[in-house]
């Protein structure tokens, strides 16, 4: 794990500011070690606790979009009040040296995590499905409109196969992959324009008391095929089957066909697999992990169908 990100006084200052305005005085902070992506604490305060991200927006190179704080701030503005399952922003605003930051109700629970028990995972499946009805419901804004649509992943197959020689891994097999799973994942968009997370992998999701999953760390949420979320989030799950995940979704859904096919699922596992990869490269990845077993199957199920 990283080490304490260090609280300077612009964020202290910026934290107390912000809590005082809403009645709130700032009793303790402490660093919140879960966030990968953004400098995030815990802050105690006189009316309750408080999840503050330090952080910047930025404009993903590949793809033009805007990624990062002012993402999730949009996500959070676009969607207030929340439903039951995200967490409410609080408040938003930069420190004295330009630095963007989010306060957000801080959600009690644990992280979902990869275990045996099923059940577990289920629960946050069927709280996906709410989730994604309750978004649809909702008039996304514009900067959500083209995120994960067919020009992103037709874009994204070109990135995989020109970077592929950089992975420290027996990647000869990548550049194949990676126009059929383009492909698939494109048409999984044109017949499905809803609002998803983005990267709803285990540890984006809070389990609190009674199993109520809340889901959190909207920063590259945009507008794509439902499919990407479901793929994302039961990636390497022990004894969770492709036909047990979808029938999961579809048992939960009022519009089952609104997840896609079985094929569009191993394509977006694989999606989030070249992803995790490309991330680790440098690094030495067991061949047993539990999501590469789960990449091997998916790209085995893609050439069952014939696809090049």
């Amino acid at each position: 794990m990283n080490h304490a990100p260090k609280l300077t006084s612009e964020r202290l200052e910026s934290i107390e500011k912000a809590m005082g305005e809403g009645g709130s005085s700032v009793t303790d902070v402490s660093w919140n070690e879960y966030s990968s992506t953004f400098d995030s604490y815990v802050v105690e305060g006189s009316q309750g606790a408080a999840f503050v991200k330090f952080g910047m927006s930025y404009t993903d190179s590949n793809t033009g979009h805007r990624r990062g704080l002012g993402n999730e701030l949009g996500f959070y503005e676009a969607f207030a009040p929340p439903v039951s399952s995200l967490p409410c922003l609080v408040a938003s605003g930069l420190t004295s040296d330009g630095e963007e930051f989010l306060i957000l109700e801080y959600v009690e629970g644990y992280r979902l995590e990869h275990d045996t028990r099923s059940d577990r995972l289920e629960r946050a499946i069927v709280g996906l499905v709410e989730l994604h009805d309750a978004l649809a419901a909702e008039k996304a804004p514009p900067i959500a409109s083209n995120l994960f649509q067919r020009p992103y992943f037709e874009a994204w197959a070109e990135r995989v196969g020109t970077t592929a020689r950089t992975w420290a891994h027996d990647n000869t097999w990548i550049p194949r992959v990676a126009p059929p799973v383009s492909r698939a994942l494109a048409r999984a968009a044109e017949q499905s324009d809803a609002v998803v997370h983005g990267e709803l992998f285990a540890n984006n999701v809070i389990i609190q008391a009674g199993g109520h999953p809340r889901f959190v760390d909207w920063d590259a949420w945009g507008r794509g095929p439902r499919v990407l979320d479901l793929a994302a989030l039961t990636l390497g799950w022990p004894d969770a089957p492709t036909e047990w995940c979808l029938a999961t979704y579809r048992g939960a859904c009022a519009n089952p066909a609104a997840i896609g096919s079985a094929t569009d699922l191993h394509a977006a596992r694989l999606f989030y697999g070249l992803l995790a990869l490309r991330h680790r490269q440098g690094q030495v990845v067991d061949s047993g992990e539990p999501w590469l077993q789960d990449l091997r199957l998916s790209w085995s199920a893609l050439e069952a169908q014939g696809l090049p």
